[in-house]
């Protein structure tokens, strides 16, 4: 195997890649990941498995049939497994791969590709796989270019590092002295999926860091692997969006066992109950996160108690008020609702992007003592310093007590409104 050609002056190769993979988007969100700590390691574990000779010579001949070659065939499968896990539609894995994988003898080379792929989740396996192979052919054409050089390339065109655009490589399997350059090989992604057929069947190691996955979260990834392929293979014009990877029995325990319809929940108590708990428990934790913005369950609390004070001194909020929260996103909306609750009122949602007229028959159908908008947030923040910190004493909340009113769609062309209590807020929460 010869090495790939390391030309500076493939500038048509470089400007292939800056855009192909200008715009891709986050790295692959997979399920069950483990939080990180700020320092960092990379302990590495790894599971194989294997396809039966069956289902081997079925997906054999899936690709005799379609075109292309085994490499496309798994990065084609995979991607549906990946965009079912996720519902991410761009994806970007990693090979190490030669010219010689996609039977292309015009040139020698091996490297480090960034596969990217779009996914369309009504579109057939058998068309994805079509798309795919295009795609995968095309970037085959650009793959001489030096991976070492691309890393720099994408550091100066996007301010990201090569880590930023992918956490998983999909490869042959090539033995360690076939590797002509070690640099061209990336190590300390996420996972790792490598293959090679052997016997008729065609086996897999999966190297993954197991300070991010634990061992059962890769095997159940083999498993959804080995049964979403079988309904691909079986199913090929179904679209990747409805391919179903669950065994039944897993299905019986999702279904029946962990979500069981009879649920106790606490019934005697309020939301504001239960916010008040978790402050108790967890008050340095982060609760609301905006932007840039982080706030703790104390720092909500208290911000929450100034407002409802606020609400009951500046607006004349008493037990059993309508408050109407017309406002943009932000942190402060989560500030704004748990103040209305801790007055004793109820709130009621208005889109501040309704039209004018909807707006206004929510307002007016259900008599809101006073509407929080943006001018009455900012009045609130300039004069913050002036309300107390604590929850206001004279408020008594029951779980009956109304909790908020959501308009919806009438029958007769007016938003009707739906009124919510506590307990069954609660009820809704566990």
């Amino acid at each position: 195997m010869l090495e790939f050609n390391n030309n500076k002056n493939n500038t048509p190769q470089k400007d292939y890649w800056l855009s192909r993979l200008s715009g891709a988007q986050s790295l692959l969100n997979l399920p069950n990941a483990k939080v990180l700590s700020k320092v960092k390691g990379f302990s590495s574990d790894s599971i194989r498995f294997s396809l039966s000779e069956t289902q081997t010579a079925e997906l054999q001949s899936f690709i005799t049939n379609q075109g292309g070659n085994l490499f496309i065939g798994l990065l084609a499968s995979w991607n549906v497994l990946f965009y079912r896990y996720t519902s991410q539609k761009n994806i970007v894995l990693g090979a190490h791969l030669t010219n010689s994988d996609l039977d292309n003898q015009n040139e020698l080379w091996e490297n480090t590709l960034l596969l990217r792929s779009e996914i369309n989740p009504l579109e057939g396996f058998s068309s994805h796989y079509e798309t795919i192979k295009a795609s995968t052919i095309t970037d085959f054409k650009y793959g001489s270019y030096p991976f070492t050089d691309l890393k720099k390339e994408l550091n100066k065109a996007f301010n990201k590092s090569y880590q930023d655009f992918f956490n998983i490589i999909l490869s042959p399997k090539v033995p360690s002295d076939k590797i002509a350059d070690k640099d061209k090989l990336v190590s300390d992604v996420a996972i790792k999926i490598t293959f090679e057929e052997v016997n008729n069947q065609l086996h897999f190691v999966i190297t993954y860091d197991a300070d991010i996955y634990s061992a059962d979260v890769i095997e159940k990834m083999t498993s959804h692997y080995k049964q979403l392929l079988s309904e691909l293979i079986n199913n090929p014009n179904i679209s990747v969006g409805k391919i179903d990877f669950v065994k039944d029995e897993e299905r019986k325990l999702l279904l029946s066992t962990l979500n069981s319809e009879l649920v106790a929940y606490p019934k005697e108590k309020t939301l504001v109950d239960l916010f008040h708990e978790q402050v108790t428990k967890t008050p340095d934790n982060i609760a609301v996160v905006f932007e840039n913005r982080n706030i703790t369950y104390n720092e909500l609390d208290e911000l929450s108690n100034q407002f409802a004070n606020y609400l009951i001194s500046s607006s004349g909020v008493k037990a059993h008020d309508l408050v109407g929260v017309m406002l943009d996103r932000s942190e402060w909306i989560i500030v704004c609702l748990l103040g209305v609750l801790k007055s004793g009122a109820a709130y009621v949602p208005i889109d501040p992007n309704y039209p004018e007229q909807r707006k206004n028959y929510i307002k007016n159908d259900s008599q809101c003592q006073v509407t929080i908008d943006s001018s009455l947030l900012n009045d609130f923040i300039n004069t913050i310093k002036n309300y107390a910190s604590e929850r206001p004493r004279e408020v008594k909340l029951s779980p009956e007590s109304l909790c908020y009113i959501i308009y919806t769609s009438g029958t007769t062309g007016n938003p009707k409104g739906v009124m919510i209590e506590h307990r069954k807020c609660c009820s809704f929460v566990f």
